[in-house]
């Protein structure tokens, strides 16, 4: 297409060309030959007036130097030759027909051109001159054009050819991969295929953009595959619930025809999915008012209703026919099924048997009342109950209120949440002072890191019960020792918090010490003796 464009474009640059120089030529011809026969008449109109033909000879051949003019005629008033000239190998036998005044004074034929000029004296014509040129030269110019247009047209070509050869490399080439990859993705569907990119022109943007394209078709396609997939299985997940779903199920269309009816629905209705009328649903399935146990009107069917676009939420029918003589109670809820614009296409309904659930309330209610008897006669014992069991609090919190140890609760944490009046005799702190004050702050510093570890191994090994004694310092900055008895207290696995029981023993604690160091002494002694000692339960002996 480039190589033919070209072609197309150089003949006709080169053809307004030929024509361009051939117009002018002839200009040039034109103008120079009418100069000549201007000429020739200003000199013949001295000569035809005298009639002077040798003179009128004499001019016309030195028209010699003129290579180009074939012949030369002057004619007189009536046409007649006065004077000629023939070119040497001319024609001599060519005769010029006498021109009209308003004749054109120079045409061109397809081999000569000839020019006429009116020998004028006095403002009256006596003669014309007429030259007939050949035109050799203007062969010749166009010979010499053609063939540079022709040596142009193969250059322009040439250069065309190799331009579009170098351009099919970057062009040509990359479009026709692009193509190819479009001819085998629309047979193969694999949209996993890209075009090759070659730089980043405009084919290379191209490229990159159709690659980008073959990603959103594939995620594209990959997302359909998924979705299809999904809803495949959503399907069969539905058609499994439908099947197996211990509510009925019915769907009708618009006409009121059923479209779907599970195997629930004819397990409590007793009959099956049936091609009839509205009309006579009533009376084929037998659908009873609940109470009055008289059959219900067409307009009264929930799934009517749902298609005069009404919502019935939980009615309740009564269902006996041949299939169900002892009859089922059923609660059922209609819908409409309405398309985008609002109109109803049809509708659905779900309904459950509840006969075994009246039967339940029936019997309920008689619990209930029997219920109602046996709860008057234990809300007068559980009065009594709570009576005693309200004294027996009182009784305990005066117990622990007015015990000479301390009694409290910790969080798991080990803050206060609660402890008793003894606390202000222990440790010199009011019972609002210490509660959620944690324990620690009581516990003597060098002691702290010991009962810390002591309580946390408690904690992580869900001890029931711990003893331990330790120092306290009191408000008064005296130290006391006490001795703890600590329990968990949890909800299940879940330790809440503990309740413990602290004791002072800082005089059992002041003795033992020193029962301790009368013994380490006597044993220092028993260690240092030079002699040997013996003890025994009765006596003993020293020696």
């Amino acid at each position: 297409m480039q190589v033919f464009a070209s072609a197309l474009v150089l003949g006709i640059c080169i053809t307004a060309f030929v024509l361009i120089n051939i117009k002018e030529f002839k200009d040039r011809k034109v103008i120079s030959s009418a100069a000549i026969a201007k000429v020739i008449s200003f000199k013949a109109a001295s000569s035809l007036t005298p009639l002077d033909n040798t003179a009128a000879e004499q001019m016309l051949s030195e028209l010699k130097a003129q290579n180009d003019i074939l012949n030369a005629v002057i004619l007189d008033s009536k046409g007649n030759a006065f004077a000629s000239y023939t070119k040497p190998g001319a024609d001599l036998t060519y005769k010029f027909s006498y021109p009209a005044i308003d004749e054109n004074r120079s045409y061109f034929t397809r081999q000569n051109l000839f020019v006429y000029n009116e020998v004028k004296k006095d403002n009256k014509t006596i003669g014309f001159v007429c030259l007939r040129f050949e035109l050799t030269e203007l062969k010749r110019i166009k010979m010499d054009v053609l063939s540079l247009g022709l040596v142009l047209l193969i250059v322009g070509l040439s250069l065309a050819l190799l331009i579009a050869i170098i351009i099919k490399k970057y062009i040509s080439t990359p479009l026709l991969n692009l193509v190819a990859v479009i001819g085998k993705i629309k047979d193969s569907a694999d949209y996993k295929i890209r075009v090759l990119v070659e730089g980043k022109d405009e084919i290379g943007i191209l490229a990159t953009g159709f690659n980008e394209l073959l990603e959103n078709i594939e995620k594209r396609d990959r997302e359909v595959v998924i979705s299809k997939e999904q809803l495949s299985s959503q399907n069969i997940l539905l058609q499994s619930v439908i099947k197996n779903m211990g509510d009925g199920l019915i769907v009708a269309d618009k006409n009121g025809k059923f479209l779907l009816w599970n195997p629930a629905s004819e397990k409590i209705i007793g009959i099956g999915l049936l091609d009839i009328p509205e009309e006579k649903w009533a009376d084929t399935y037998g659908i009873f008012w609940p109470d009055t146990k008289k059959i219900m009107e067409t307009y009264d069917l929930p799934l009517v209703k749902a298609l005069r676009g009404e919502n019935v939420d939980s009615m309740e029918m009564f269902v006996q026919n041949y299939q169900k003589t002892e009859g089922n109670f059923v609660i059922i809820s209609a819908r409409p099924l309405k398309d985008l614009s609002g109109k109803i296409t049809g509708t659905v309904c779900v309904f459950h048997d509840i006969t075994e659930r009246k039967k339940s309330e029936n019997l309920i209610t008689k619990l209930n009342e029997d219920l109602e008897q046996k709860v008057a006669e234990r809300t007068g014992q559980l009065a009594e109950a709570i009576e005693t069991l309200q004294k027996s609090e009182e009784k305990y919190r005066d117990i622990v209120e007015n015990s000479s140890d301390v009694v409290h609760t910790t969080d798991y944490k080990g803050n206060f949440t609660y402890i008793n009046q003894a606390c202000q005799k222990l440790t010199g702190y009011t019972q609002k002072e210490l509660t959620n004050t944690n324990i620690s702050e009581l516990i003597s510093p060098e002691w702290r890191q010991r009962v810390n570890e002591f309580y946390l191994y408690q904690f992580k090994n869900k001890i029931n019960e711990t003893l331990y004694s330790f120092p306290i310092i009191t408000k008064s900055r005296e130290q006391k020792w006490v001795e703890q008895t600590v329990m968990q207290l949890r909800e299940g696995n879940r330790i809440l918090g503990h309740k413990s029981l602290m004791r002072n023993i800082t005089e059992r604690h002041a003795a033992e010490q020193k029962l301790k160091e009368s013994e380490d002494q006597l044993q220092t002694i028993f260690n240092e003796a030079p002699n040997a000692l013996v003890c025994n339960k009765r006596a003993a002996k020293y020696s």
